[in-house]
């Protein structure tokens, strides 16, 4: 703690410091800039006279204009000079063109900070999007329901926990063969059956409505901006190719066309839309 404090402590002495560097910095050559001896031109005519002040005006060929030490203005033609010295003031002392120098300094300085601003900005918002994401996904890939539907999204015929793989009591449970045939069954509704669907493939609908819940939220998370596309492929991209894609060959497309069917029957529009986004369509 004390440690913090300290390096809290440093940071702001070292601001206080550069402030009054800068300040004293700028003292300095304001304090230069007033007791620098004013320097005046100097315009020697051909009679070998000569005129001291500061040239105002001028047209080149045709004449000059003389600001003299007691404030008028001396107009001096062409033809009657024979040489013209102008006073030299040091860049640093010209306080125009270093307001300028400040300026552009300032406006390129304001982009550069802006840019480097944007840019963390930018990585900020990236990490907490990957921070974010990864705690969704753990929260998402260990559940029993997602892990029993991805086993059957990838097996023609898996053994599957459907009932958990334990029971209340703590004992195992027994695993269920789920083969492509169960899993076109527990897609089609009961009327078309007609009969009720069995436990184990109520048990498949659980999981599969579990599953497509957490497609539906991921939709959600992209629509509002919290996850990029891109950002969830990683994750998902296998998944909803199997659901998605017709050429493949780890789902029929009559299994694929009732999941579809199934998705839009029981409201999982979210779903759909996540495997839209991904640029799936069902098939016609």
């Amino acid at each position: 703690m004390r440690g913090g404090v300290k390096s809290l402590m440093g940071r702001r002495n070292l601001v206080i410091g550069l402030i009054i560097l800068i300040l004293a910095l700028f003292g300095i050559w304001l304090y230069a800039l007033r007791k620098m001896p004013a320097q005046p031109d100097i315009v020697t005519l051909k009679n070998n006279s000569v005129v001291r002040g500061e040239m105002v005006q001028q047209e080149f060929g045709k004449y000059v204009v003389i600001l003299n030490e007691n404030n008028r203005k001396q107009v001096i033609t062409w033809d009657q000079i024979q040489d013209i010295e102008l006073s030299f003031t040091p860049w640093y002392f010209r306080v125009n063109e270093v307001l300028d120098w400040i300026v552009r300094i300032g406006v390129v300085g304001g982009f550069v900070i802006f840019g480097v601003g944007l840019w963390q900005y930018s990585q900020s918002q990236k990490w907490k999007r990957a921070e974010f994401l990864l705690s969704e996904i753990r929260l998402f890939e260990p559940k029993q329901n997602i892990v029993n539907v991805r086993r059957i999204l990838d097996n023609a015929q898996a053994d599957i926990y459907l009932y958990g793989e334990k029971d209340a009591e703590g004992k195992q449970e027994k695993s269920v063969p789920v083969d492509r045939s169960l899993l076109l069954s527990a897609l089609t509704e009961s009327s078309d059956l007609k009969r009720d669907h069995t436990d184990d493939e109520s048990a498949i609908r659980v999981a599969l409505n579990s599953y497509l819940s957490h497609l539906d939220h991921f939709n959600n998370v992209i629509d509002s901006g919290l996850v990029r596309k891109q950002e969830l492929k990683l994750y998902l991209q296998h998944y909803l190719e199997i659901i998605g894609n017709n050429r493949n060959e780890r789902l029929s497309n009559e299994i694929r066309n009732k999941l579809w069917v199934y998705m839009h029957s029981n409201g999982y529009e979210g779903a759909l839309n996540l495997l839209k986004k991904f640029g799936y369509r069902p098939s016609t």
